[in-house]
């Protein structure tokens, strides 16, 4: 959902870089065509700029800068345990959740908008008087509604209509025509989809505005062509939009207010030629977007092999990776860590008895749990994630699988029976101790006097014997690895499961 999030952000930047072209630029040309084919093609893009990614890899010198660069090192704030109520933490770590339930609770009002206009219309044509002329569909109707058009139809208030002279009659049509054979209707169908997903984002209703007039000034357009009056017809919308109708939000109507600046594209001259060269204006923006949003840069490092001062004598706190099972989480230290217990499966075969007649076979019921397999996989950490890279959100975990247990049949006697055959089984059957295993750790710069000073409160708490000095000394050392021994957790480092066992994290 954080992806998603993030698309969205991104993709209304865009829009909004888009319509300060058209806004500043291209609105005052008459060239309504060309700007409604800008208007629409900056929606394409500003959707698609986001999804396309292309890496650069760039090398430095150490791991250090490489953390540092990135911006790859998040580490988290330890604090003490504290069970009262923080409102403002609470916030912070439900940030994704309380976005995405506001995101969707508009998401689905506007959707709910939508399809009660979408019925709105169905349910006034099946009220209507039809007359089909060619792949028209003329509607009259009784109901104050003005006069609209909605893909191959055209809504026509009946008394109203018939009051029209024949000449106003046919400029009329002519106006709707246009907008018909223009598939303006589909435009408007993009725009409320668009209102649906990005109902947040202002520019999307600014885009919805501007698309719906240009619509009207190609169809002013066509009626004046044919007309050769533009006085006349500008009189005759502004007698009429002095009348109230009730109109619909999602069709192209006659009488669309405002109608200011209708008048004015209408008594304009038409642009020169020249005037498309403004349009070159969004290579530019078109350069810059891909550039910021496409373009990811990551930096490579050479492995340092400067040592580092472990935490516990005879303890490797900063392996080097390739001794390690995993690729370890940017910005998070890892040791190997003696683990309490470690199961061991061995290979045991039984004579499981394949036949359907058990007379004279001696047999017997096994119950046999077989080995849990285990595999790394990549997750996404939990809680909000403050990386650059949404790569750097990903950890690696060890997934355990299987370990269920199954009744077999099991031939005693396998000189008695040839039905039989023989199965190996992974069976759980020797625990060792001692054995040592990779994890996490608490890195050296994020060990601090504050945090030994609650260490060793906490294990004085715990009634070991240690002393609050804000040190890692022997007796704070002796005391932790006592501690883990005896709750049962990784021992020889500071990790974290030892801290969020002490209730610091």
């Amino acid at each position: 959902m954080e992806l998603f999030f993030t698309y969205l952000i991104e993709a209304s930047f865009c829009l909004f870089c888009f319509y300060l072209i058209y806004f500043f630029i291209l609105k005052n040309e008459t060239l309504f065509h060309w700007n409604r084919l800008f208007l629409l093609l900056s929606i394409l893009f500003s959707l698609s700029i986001p999804i396309f990614t292309y890496t650069i890899n760039i090398p430095i010198a150490t791991q250090k800068e490489a953390a540092e660069t990135s911006n790859l090192i998040n580490p988290e704030v330890i604090n003490n345990a504290n069970n009262n109520f923080n409102l403002l933490e609470f916030i912070t770590h439900h940030s994704l959740l309380i976005i995405s339930g506001i995101y969707l609770i508009g998401f689905f009002i506007s959707a709910f908008v939508f399809y009660k206009g979408i019925k709105q219309i169905l349910i006034l044509s099946k009220n209507c008087k039809k007359i089909t002329r060619g792949k028209v569909t003329y509607l009259y109707t009784e109901k104050n509604i003005g006069i609209f058009s909605f893909f191959n139809q055209i809504f026509l208030e009946e008394k109203k209509f018939s009051d029209f002279t024949n000449e106003e009659k046919s400029d009329i049509i002519e106006h709707e025509l246009a907008h018909i054979k223009g598939k303006h209707s589909l435009d408007l169908m993009l725009m409320e989809i668009m209102k649906i997903v990005f109902w947040f984002n202002p520019i999307v209703y600014f885009y919805k505005k501007s698309i719906t007039q240009i619509h009207e000034y190609i169809a002013d357009h066509e009626v004046i062509k044919k007309e050769g009056n533009p006085l006349k017809y500008a009189e005759f919308l502004v007698n009429q939009v002095k009348e109230n109708f009730r109109g619909y939000d999602l069709c192209n109507n006659l009488f669309h207010k405002p109608i200011k600046s209708r008048l004015i594209m209408m008594k304009k001259s038409q642009s020169k030629p020249r005037g498309a060269l403004k349009f070159l204006a969004v290579f530019p923006v078109i350069g810059c977007l891909i550039f910021y949003f496409c373009i990811e840069y990551v930096y490579t490092s050479i492995p340092d092999t400067t040592p580092i001062t472990p935490i516990v004598e005879k303890q490797d706190t900063f392996p080097d990776n390739t001794s390690m099972p995993l690729e370890p989480e940017k910005g998070k230290c890892y040791a190997r860590c003696m683990m309490p217990n470690k199961t061991i499966y061995v290979d045991i075969d039984y004579p499981v008895f394949t036949g359907e007649d058990e007379t004279g076979v001696d047999l017997e019921n096994v119950e046999v749990t077989s080995a849990k397999t285990s595999k790394w996989v990549k997750k996404k950490k939990d809680g909000p994630c403050l990386a650059k890279d949404p790569k750097d959100c990903e950890v690696w975990c060890l997934v355990e699988t299987g370990g269920g247990t199954q009744s077999i049949k099991v031939v005693k006697n396998t000189d008695e029976t040839d039905e039989y055959m023989m199965k190996t089984f992974k069976i759980a059957q020797l625990v060792s101790e001692g054995t040592t295993d990779w994890t996490e750790v608490i890195c050296n710069e994020l060990i601090d006097e504050e945090l030994l000073s609650d260490l060793q409160v906490k294990l004085k708490t715990a009634g070991l014997d240690v002393n609050a000095t804000g040190e890692l000394d022997k007796m704070t050392k002796a005391a932790l690895f006592k501690y883990q021994e005896e709750n049962n957790l990784p021992k020889g480092n500071l990790n974290i499961l030892t801290l969020q066992h002490l209730g610091m994290m």
